[in-house]
């Protein structure tokens, strides 16, 4: 399925077509978690992802994945 680190990242940013994404079928302090512990690994050391956060975004209504032009120059807290 996954044939080089470029289509990996494809699927990580836009998701599969056939399968519903990662938002549509988590809830708010799982994705929080998951992505506290990406923030965590490798060394890095950052804080927890609040729940919040996810249902404050989630309360946009934004549908369409993000571009890398709205992703350039963003950090985390």
């Amino acid at each position: 399925m996954y044939r080089d680190p470029v289509t990996i990242l494809e699927y990580a940013l836009y998701g599969h077509v056939d399968s519903p994404t990662s938002w549509e079928v988590h809830c708010d302090t799982e994705l929080a978690a998951a992505l506290t512990y990406v923030r965590n690994s490798w060394g890095n050391r950052a804080p927890a992802v609040p729940a919040a956060a996810i249902a404050a975004e989630r309360a946009t209504g934004r549908t369409a994945p993000w571009t890398w032009a709205e992703l350039a120059g963003t950090r985390p807290e």
